[in-house]
């Protein structure tokens, strides 16, 4: 093993198992304690988790009502209920959408709660349009209490020695906070590497350094850990690591990235499921049959005005996040209902299947629609090494893919055909190969994004016009 991990291996169980006895009251302390309360709590019944949740959505409901402009003015117009008893009485609660949250502004956040304990945050979304929001620290430390029992459900000890291929933090040097960040890591035996830098070069020192660390987790964006394991693939690499996992976070994992994860590295592939404004909703167990909604922390539904045939659009409510409330929030995501339970026995129930953005629908004008998913299952065995799709508000749509050096004419000419006759002769399709595609701002890529109207049922594009 390499001197460094040898040295962030030793800190890393040093301050995992001595630091806690020596500071109870400390972040770590106190974090070891309510994991082992989550721990605990993930075993109880279905009925015992929903008593939990609705009291926890209680609390919140009536610190809202009184406190909060936005719902306040709600409950006094007589469009929101201060308690619930059954789930069905959640539907009486107005869902909060991004155009509200950014309409509302200040309205939004809690009049009692010191401004001085509340952080400013953004997203930027797959829409490019920012959004902003503020949270507290006691709903931080929850995530964090969430974060941990997600390594947890992956097999993964909190001492565990973990790798990430994330985006980077800052996009200019600071000595004192790289210094600090690079301190933290090595007590806490982590590495982070940027994949906002992924050129073949990049690629090759990824590898030594991870092949040096041997985590035994590697947690990071689909797409990058696709990228590296395509690399170790064209150059013939067998990775000594993870040890233990990979853990895919932050973007949609389909069955063929699925696939090429775990015939690369040879260790279990567990998805994860949550975004920067709520945090962690969902993870992926050991039976692998969905995703368990993270209960403590979030209330998960699933609701039929999607849009998307067959479909169903997630709302969630931030369980502990009472400086700005995010109550049955519209996050704009998409699955395939209904939450159900796990054969592994946590009361936690699961999302089946997340199709993905509702942005990663691409819309047809006569009110049909696309999923975004076809594209991967479509692009895998056609000598593409990657791709992205946009479509525009007038429904045209741009393929720009990467081509390998494998690729035929054969397979040219069968993607241009089947593409083409999905989206049908109504919507302009431009194909055209790059050299590279762009990744966001955030370092994710995001691989199909729509910016076309929904079409009102029964309302064709040519009857509107």
């Amino acid at each position: 093993m390499h001197p460094h991990s040898l040295v962030s291996g030793l800190m890393g169980r040093a301050y995992y198992a001595v630091w806690p006895h020596l500071r109870p009251g400390g972040h770590i302390g106190r974090l070891q304690a309510a994991l082992r309360k989550r721990l605990s709590h993930q075993w109880d019944s279905p009925e015992a988790v929903w008593q939990r949740q609705r009291d926890l959505l209680n609390t919140l409901l009536d610190y809202a009502a009184r406190n909060v402009p936005y719902y306040h003015r709600l409950v006094e117009a007589g469009r929101m209920p201060r308690r619930i008893e059954r789930l069905e009485d959640l539907a009486a609660v107005p869902v909060l959408t991004k155009d509200i949250i950014r309409r509302e502004g200040d309205a939004l956040l809690a009049d009692s709660f010191p401004r001085d304990q509340m952080h400013r945050k953004a997203t930027g979304g797959s829409s490019g349009s920012p959004l902003h929001f503020w949270n507290d620290q006691a709903a931080v430390f929850m995530g964090n209490v969430g974060e941990a029992w997600a390594t947890s459900v992956a097999g993964l000890r909190a001492s565990d020695s973990i790798a990430s291929l994330w985006g980077a933090a800052r996009f200019e040097p600071d000595m004192g906070k790289d210094f600090k960040d690079a301190l933290k890591r090595l007590i806490t035996n982590r590495l982070v590497i940027d994949c906002f830098r992924m050129s073949e070069a990049d690629l090759a020192d990824a590898n030594r350094r991870l092949g040096r660390f041997r985590p035994s987790g590697l947690l990071g964006y689909a797409s990058a850990l696709v990228e590296l394991a395509s690399f170790l693939q064209r150059r013939g690499l067998r990775p000594k690591y993870p040890r233990k996992a990979i853990i895919s976070a932050a973007e949609t994992l389909d069955g063929a990235a699925r696939r090429t994860l775990e015939a690369v590295f040879g260790v279990p592939v567990f998805d994860r499921y949550g975004s920067r404004e709520i945090g962690l909703i969902a993870v992926e167990c050991d039976r692998h049959s969905g995703l368990h909604v993270d209960c403590e922390n979030v209330f998960a539904e699933l609701d039929d005005d999607s849009g998307v045939p067959g479909m169903q659009r997630i709302l969630v409510t931030k369980l502990h996040q009472f400086s700005m409330p995010f109550i049955r929030y519209a996050i704009e995501d998409l699955a395939e209902g209904p939450l159900a339970p796990c054969p592994c026995g946590r009361g936690y129930p699961v999302l089946r299947r997340i199709l993905g953005r509702m942005t990663e629908i691409l819309r047809k004008p006569d009110g049909g629609c696309l999923p975004g998913e076809l594209f991967p299952h479509l692009l895998k065995d056609c000598g593409i090494a990657s791709y992205r799709v946009v479509q525009a508000q007038d429904y045209s749509v741009d393929v720009a893919m990467v081509r390998m050096p494998e690729q035929t004419p054969q397979q040219d000419e069968h993607l241009r055909r089947i593409i083409g006759r999905h989206l049908g002769p109504d919507v302009p399709l431009t194909i055209r190969y790059v050299e590279a595609i762009e990744r966001s701002a955030s370092g994710k890529l995001l691989p199909v994004i729509s910016h076309a109207p929904k079409v009102p049922a029964g309302m064709s594009q040519k009857v509107r016009e």
